[in-house]
């Protein structure tokens, strides 16, 4: 008996041990990337650091998002432990890398977030795979990393609560074509222009070229969709492609197109400068057709 009891004291004891092991500081996780990959010759051992550290960062604050999977649960915006530290746009800076962030933030949760990091072309083959080490989520594409996160029952629940007058979301089965254009046009992380002469070159403001690709391919149900969806200046596009070019335009057309039209600021580019307006100066009353 007292040699079983021994025993059973020593693992309870070397339980705890192993439950109390400390996790390793972002400085160590990054020195860890660091000694683990080969420095090209030419690539700035500074620029790389910068880099690494940076990244090592960027994936302990999105931990949260991370173990949701297993968890189920919604993850909260705040500084609290298991938070997602609450920033709606922000950009980050490493040496050849730099990490741009949208997120979209619904009863005091994380609804979805995207967060993309890139370098030039001529950097990304010396950060790549420190880059993709220190990271360590998301997919490469081009010059860099994707991390993208959506809580889809949370999207719906906000879809409801802020546009849900406009109606139900239509079921549609988008093509892979058109898969890009109609993410871009509904999605709540990314900012559209209305603006017809953007910056120097006097280019449209992002949306008019997937609006219209839509109306190419003559799918005014999914139009419908992004005239009821969580992007606000999407809403203002699909509500004038419908207006030009919906025939005929469906009584609900009408009724929805009306509602948009009392959005108020919506963006609009003046220029290199950034403009808004209301969408009742963009969109005419379908009434008065």
């Amino acid at each position: 008996m007292p040699r079983s009891r021994s025993a059973a004291i020593v693992l309870v004891v070397l339980g705890a041990a192993a439950s109390c092991k400390r996790a390793p500081t972002d400085d160590e996780v990054a020195a860890a990337v660091l000694a683990r990959h080969p420095l090209d010759p030419m690539a700035n051992r500074e620029y790389i650091d910068l880099d690494v550290r940076m990244l090592v960062a960027e994936r302990r604050e999105l931990e949260p998002l991370v173990h949701r999977a297993s968890t189920g649960a919604h993850v909260r915006c705040g500084r609290g432990a298991g938070e997602l530290p609450c920033r709606i746009r922000e950009e980050r800076y490493g040496g050849y890398t730099s990490c741009n962030e949208s997120l979209f933030v619904h009863d005091g949760c994380v609804a979805a977030m995207r967060v993309t990091c890139s370098a030039s072309a001529d950097g990304w083959p010396f950060a790549a795979p420190f880059d993709v080490d220190a990271f360590g989520l998301g997919q490469p594409s081009g010059n860099g990393l994707t991390f993208a996160f959506r809580d889809d029952p949370l999207l719906a629940k906000a879809r409801v609560d802020r546009v849900g007058d406009l109606g139900p979301l239509a079921p549609v089965a988008v093509p892979p074509e058109l898969a890009d254009a109609y993410d871009t046009l509904t999605s709540p992380l990314i900012g559209l222009d209305l603006g017809e002469a953007c910056g120097d070159p006097g280019r449209p403001g992002r949306g008019h070229v997937e609006t219209e690709s839509l109306v190419r391919a003559g799918r005014f149900d999914l139009l419908r969709n992004v005239a009821r969806s969580l992007n606000k200046e999407g809403r203002v596009f699909a509500a004038r492609a419908l207006l030009q070019h919906a025939e005929p335009l469906l009584p609900e057309d009408v009724t929805v197109i009306q509602k948009i039209r009392a959005t108020k600021q919506v963006r609009q580019c003046q220029g290199c400068s950034l403009g808004f307006t209301d969408a009742a100066e963009i969109l005419p009353d379908p009434a008065a057709r």
